[in-house]
């Protein structure tokens, strides 16, 4: 069981496989990846703090970072070692792409859910 955090009521931020893409993490989960929902998640990840905090929530760990590659469009991610990628700050919309995938690294994926269905009230 993959942990996830609800950013809104649509959107689930959750890690993916090593060497999974976004795009079939969240299929997996019967939701589906854009990149607008990575770049609505990218001020979770940002800065070594902010990803750390985002990846620990989702069940993995930061024990090293890599800033040089802030714009790739397969980052933010990590690898099985804890070295995670972090992502640029007000990166241009162009470098967000759901069917990126590195070998051996998990990507931080934004994934969009089916909106939820009202709950009927009891008696209905």
């Amino acid at each position: 069981g993959e942990q996830q955090w609800e950013v809104t009521p649509t959107h689930t931020a959750i890690l993916s496989g090593l060497g999974e893409w976004c795009s079939d993490a969240c299929v997996a989960l019967g939701r589906t990846c854009t990149e607008d929902a990575l770049e609505a998640l990218n001020p979770f990840l940002d800065s070594q703090t902010r990803m750390a905090s985002l990846v620990s929530t989702l069940g993995g760990a930061c024990q090293s970072y890599n800033i040089y590659w802030g714009t790739a469009t397969d980052v933010p991610n990590l690898d099985a070692a804890g070295v995670c990628l972090v992502s640029g700050s007000g990166r241009a919309s162009s470098t967000y792409d759901c069917s990126r995938q590195q070998p051996g690294r998990s990507r931080v994926c934004n994934c969009c859910g089916p909106t939820p269905a009202p709950t009927l009230a009891p008696g209905y």
